[in-house]
């Protein structure tokens, strides 16, 4: 699988990365689950938010990317991205998408995402750049699958993990570059589940099963109306007991800061199946 250059496409980690010319945005979540940037122009094609790849580069002329992004506006606005001065344009429509196409860049210049217009907002997210005109595997996807549990028991799977959502770090890469160099500890580096569990009224404890160790869980509970109402702190227990009115959790994995595993491993290995 090809990498994203783009270092939070998924604004896991906020707004950082980027930087704003004269825009209007707010960063939200869908569905509790799903962050995505909501945002406006005010008409300028100077008027943008703006980022650069991991390495703090930006595109290269004459080499040809693969860009793609989940996309939405309810009012089918259309959204640019790639150099300022000659981007690709996409159309859009009210329901989440996925949209990608290749792009050669003209010149040498940071990654530009323009609303042109005035009025109406758009709304991104899952932000992907590969080299190569390969075809992208998006790594979150803004349609959460609600899972009910038989016996409020969780498997989790690589099927059931979203690919990303680094803190510190890329996702995937050497153990190495996920050390701090000053400090020598591990980068944390978060896993989200990609589902929406609801589990059972007659029972107010849930199960986690697999070998996680080296990993720390995050849970977050939900009401009937899918309103957050407790977070679980990080922690090693796989076993809790959640409160008489949640009736779904989602769930957070993250690496222990002494932990020599990697997030791309646990997937690799089948998410709760680790072998080192």
């Amino acid at each position: 699988m090809a990498e994203n250059l783009i270092a939070n496409g998924n604004f896991w980690d906020g707004f950082n990365g980027y930087t704003k010319d004269d825009i209007s945005y707010e960063l939200k979540t869908y569905d509790r689950f799903f962050d995505y940037c909501e945002f406006k122009g005010n008409g300028q094609r100077w008027n943008r938010f703006y980022t650069y790849f991991k390495d703090g580069a930006g595109f290269v002329t004459g080499k040809t990317y693969r860009i793609g992004f989940w996309g939405r506006s309810d009012n089918s606005n259309s959204i640019d991205i790639g150099c300022n001065d000659d981007p690709l344009t996409f159309s859009l429509t009210p329901q989440w998408k996925w949209y990608e196409s290749e792009y050669v860049s003209p010149l040498n210049q940071a990654i530009s995402i323009i609303n042109p217009d005035t009025t109406n907002t758009v709304c991104i997210s899952g932000i992907w750049i590969q080299l190569g005109n390969d075809p992208i595997i998006p790594e979150v996807s803004p349609y959460i699958q609600t899972i009910e549990l038989g016996n409020n028991q969780i498997n989790l799977d690589s099927s059931q993990i979203e690919q990303g959502g680094s803190v510190g770090g890329p996702f995937g890469v050497d153990y190495s570059i996920l050390k701090n160099s000053s400090s020598n500890n591990l980068f944390f580096i978060r896993l989200r589940s990609r589902n929406l569990y609801k589990i059972q009224t007659a029972s107010r404890n849930v199960e986690i099963t697999g070998d996680f160790t080296g990993f720390q869980l995050y849970v977050t509970e939900y009401d009937s109306e899918k309103n957050s109402i407790a977070y679980n702190g990080w922690h090693d227990n796989f076993k809790l007991k959640v409160r008489n009115d949640t009736r779904y959790i989602s769930l957070l994995i993250r690496n222990s800061s002494d932990s020599t595993i990697t997030p791309s491993q646990f997937i690799a290995r089948g998410g709760g199946t680790l072998y080192e």
